[in-house]
């Protein structure tokens, strides 16, 4: 009998992680795994058996997570339920501390082993949660290096895999081919618009990185290629690209194939500061980077946080090595003006391009994927 593993991976960017996973334990323990629980399309279509869609309800921030928290209650309680039912022998989570840290305290309730992948960012903000997982889990599986040091004081046993992205992300084309295959030479500016992959970050920070781009294009040409996310209807895109201005062309980008090919091939790309940063990083491309959280929830983060850095390439260096704007400093004419500096000075493109790749080594070598599946397959079996 396979032995059975409930799985929770809440939003977009770390079901990508589990899906890596769960394809990697069907290579290296064929049949001996069975995978339940709460994710999305991507992992079920890697092989989760799925009970709940939790990913096309993520949210960010402390005021948007109190409008849902009718549902994530009735959802602790099925999980619970299935816990005292015995219908599982392990517990997989993977990031999404806000509902995962609940699931952990559970399953130690029921003396359920529990693997957990990717940490909460207990570097930046509420440390206390070290301890909290200290008792709760078997193994922490942390994605950045400096995350190590951290799980170990207290106690909890930790093993860097490396970052995931390392084997995921890589153009499949040089970038004269994917400039000619969308109509634009070499010498054309091209601009990657990645507004991130939940509902609520979407419109927050799509219309300022639209603004700032058809600004860009009074000064010259632009072509703008968009990241569209999975729980984004693309017809939001293109309701809210129909003020394109004449200077101004758009691509719309669907699959993660054609959306490295892209990134790699842009000039700069305009983010939010979270996993996009790493996946820009990796192929290589400036960028900016911004975010806006609701005034509850931002009020709340300055309260708590304790990192000088939002971007990860900037928190992995130490270092201001991309442009921030956050919150208030978040503008259409700030990105533009941050943009330009980079669009116009090659000097300060090639440092950054210089400083990302610096970065991009401390996230170690491929393989995280099948290292994770044998730590884990090491708790459970």
């Amino acid at each position: 009998m396979p032995c059975r593993i409930f799985v929770s991976s809440g939003e977009l960017s770390s079901e990508l992680h589990t899906e890596m996973v769960l394809r990697a334990f069907e290579r290296r323990h064929a049949g001996r795994f069975e995978f339940f629980g709460l994710g999305g399309r991507i992992a079920e279509a890697a092989g989760l058996r799925l009970c709940e869609n939790i990913v096309d309800r993520a949210v960010i921030g402390f005021s948007e997570a109190v409008r849902h928290l009718g549902y994530f209650r009735r959802l602790l309680r099925t999980v619970d339920a299935m816990m005292a039912r015995r219908e599982m022998d392990g517990v997989f989570l993977v990031d999404y501390p806000g509902l995962n840290l609940h699931i952990a305290r559970m399953a130690a309730r029921y003396r359920l082993p529990v693997v957990y992948y990717i940490s909460p960012q207990v570097w930046a903000w509420h440390r206390s949660r070290v301890r909290i997982l200290a008792r709760c889990i078997r193994k922490m599986l942390v994605i950045f290096p400096f995350e190590v040091p951290i799980y170990e004081a207290a106690g909890c046993p930790v093993e860097f895999v490396g970052h995931p992205f390392v084997d995921r992300v890589a153009p499949q084309q040089t970038r004269a081919e994917t400039r000619r295959s969308i109509g634009i030479g070499e010498a054309d500016r091209l601009i990657a618009l990645l507004p991130g992959s939940r509902r609520q970050e979407v419109h927050r920070h799509f219309p300022v990185m639209w603004e700032a781009v058809k600004g860009l294009s009074r000064s010259g040409p632009v072509t703008a290629v968009i990241g569209v996310a999975s729980t984004v209807p693309a017809t939001f895109y293109r309701y809210a690209t129909q003020d394109t201005p004449p200077g101004l062309k758009t691509f719309l980008i669907e699959d993660e194939k054609s959306r490295h090919n892209l990134i790699a091939a842009s000039d700069l790309a305009l983010v939010t500061t979270g996993t996009i940063t790493i996946e820009t990083m990796l192929l290589g491309t400036p960028m900016v980077a911004g975010y806006r959280l609701s005034p509850l929830s931002y009020a709340l983060a300055r309260l708590l946080a304790k990192v000088r850095y939002c971007a990860m390439p900037n928190l992995l260096a130490d270092e201001p090595i991309v442009p921030e704007l956050i919150q208030r400093r978040f503008t259409p004419e700030r990105v533009r003006a941050e943009a330009e500096k980079i669009l116009t000075d090659p000097a300060r493109s090639d440092r950054q391009r210089s400083g990302l790749r610096r970065t991009a080594a401390l996230l170690g070598p491929p393989g995280a994927a099948d290292r994770v599946a044998a730590h884990a397959a090491g708790v459970f079996l």
